[in-house]
């Protein structure tokens, strides 16, 4: 009777247990931007190979479904930074950012290059040839920070020229009001194709660098919570999904 006893309290203090993480997970407030191939909307649906790789951590650790958030890139990481509870993705995991947040890694990797129209006929050969060019960035985006991080300005007549949307820098680069446009090499020419610009007036001038893309949470998120969503994304990465969801978007 005694064991019966202690198996029953055992029992429940772990429902109770998981319980608990469950709610944990459930109060996370999830943030994204529409960035092509990881997160965006298509014919009223999320797509993403973030949004779909987070929905089967959700599964993995019996969470339902949470709602997501599209947000600008900029508002998503000042929240990041500054209420708790906050989940941004996918973000660019780099030496700068490492203790600002804690991480679940990886989504994928992703490379982040210098992207001009074609007619120009723009050669670069080192970063500092950029220099001489107008940059469109988005603001807060981890190519701005390369940038950034070289020393390049930004603002009014300055080298980097920083907006809230692709959209905007696509519709600049074809005015000359930009000369380079920094950002994710995939997600760049998604965006171009997608909104109806032609993919072969464009090419990739220079690579600033590549970093592992994942899913940053605020600082004061428990580890606990942490270790479970890793475990879960850990899991999916040796399921044939995985294969199935890469060749689907990156076409690897």
């Amino acid at each position: 009777m005694r064991v019966f006893k202690i198996l029953i309290s055992a029992i429940f203090i772990l429902l109770v247990s998981l319980q608990a993480f469950a709610m944990d997970a459930e109060e996370l407030i999830y943030l994204t931007e529409d960035y092509k191939l990881y997160s965006y909307i298509e014919n009223n649906q999320m797509k993403g190979i973030a949004i779909d790789l987070l929905k089967l951590m959700w599964s993995e650790m019996g969470v339902p479904e949470q709602r997501i958030k599209f947000v600008p890139w900029a508002r998503g990481y000042l929240a990041l930074q500054t209420q708790p509870k906050t989940v941004l993705f996918a973000t660019a995991r780099t030496k700068e950012r490492e203790n600002l947040f804690k991480w679940v890694c990886p989504i994928t990797t992703n490379k982040y290059v210098l992207i001009a129209l074609k007619k120009r006929n723009i050669k670069i050969n080192t970063l500092e040839d950029a220099r001489k060019y107008r940059i469109g960035a988005i603001r807060e985006d981890i190519a701005e920070q390369i940038l950034l991080n070289a020393n390049f300005q930004a603002g009014l007549g300055k080298e980097i020229d920083s907006v809230t949307r692709m959209e905007q820098n696509l519709r600049k680069i074809q005015v000359n009001r930009i000369d380079l446009i920094a950002y994710g090499e995939n997600g760049a020419f998604k965006f171009i194709n997608d909104l109806g610009f032609n993919p072969n007036d464009f090419e990739t001038v220079f690579d600033l660098k590549e970093s592992t893309i994942c899913y940053a949470f605020h600082k004061n998120t428990e580890d606990q919570l942490i270790k479970k969503f890793q475990m879960a994304l850990d899991a999916i990465g040796k399921k044939p999904i995985l294969d199935t969801l890469l060749k689907q978007y990156f076409g690897q």
